[in-house]
């Protein structure tokens, strides 16, 4: 009987392995028929337990910084808002507004050992996420660009529940932000901002790399969250 035990044990641990492994590999595999097939269960395993983001590497590295930056809106200011919004004004917060990513990547670059990047990585992270969408989306783009029955209305909603997601982290970050900075902080105002790299051709050609920002709204600040004093004023 213990044989028994330990031979199930075996083969069941073995195919825990086996399958584990074929869903990696299916998961990075390029964009083909079977791929889309299985893309709601290699979303649903590796994507969302154990997605990693190769871009870092050829043939698609990153090319740009994405930051967040920040605006603090007092009470009266939050009020000031609303009340735009009840009469129909499609407005945003006006700021002012602050990159909370780019000063802590200028730490690190002076203290290579600090822990600014880790620090910075949150934020950083949750913005590039909230442009680019979830790790294998760019199979449900093709396959919406090709025009397949209702695959644009799953797209949809996918990138909506992903990108609530990206925010509330986000709103996370700027509230210990804007709370560290004030007691009277009644909205957080959020705004990722991408600038792309200039090509090495052109590094010496006095361009001004391309920014581009794109609002997330404003919402009121978490309280539950743990105060940042690394952005305390100098």
């Amino acid at each position: 009987m213990k044989r028994k035990l330990q031979s199930l044990a075996k083969i069941a641990g073995l195919s825990v392995v086996a399958g584990h492994l074929a869903l990696t590999v299916a998961f990075n595999l390029p964009d083909n028929p079977l791929k889309q097939r299985m893309t709601p269960v290699l979303d649903a395993t590796i994507g969302t337990y154990f997605s990693q983001n190769w871009r870092l590497f050829a043939p698609t590295p990153a090319s740009s910084d994405v930051s967040l930056v920040v605006g603090c809106a007092t009470a009266r200011e939050f009020d000031a808002l609303a009340a735009r919004h009840q009469a129909g004004e499609d407005v945003g917060f006006e700021g002012p507004w602050v990159d909370i990513t780019a000063p802590l990547w200028s730490r690190h670059q002076q203290a290579r050992l600090s822990a600014y990047d880790r620090i910075s990585r949150a934020q950083a992270n949750a913005g590039r996420a909230y442009l680019q969408g979830p790790v294998g989306v760019e199979t449900w783009w093709k396959a919406c660009e090709k025009g397949e029955p209702g695959v644009c209305e799953r797209l949809d909603q996918v990138l909506r529940g992903f990108r609530l997601q990206q925010t509330a982290e986000m709103v996370r970050v700027g509230s210990s932000y804007c709370r560290s900075r004030s007691d009277d902080v009644a909205g957080v105002a959020l705004r990722v901002r991408e600038r792309k790299a200039i090509p090495w051709s052109e590094r010496f050609a006095g361009i001004e790399p391309e920014v581009t920002e794109v609002y997330l709204g404003i919402y009121p600040p978490d309280h539950t969250v743990a105060l940042a004093p690394v952005y305390r004023e100098s």
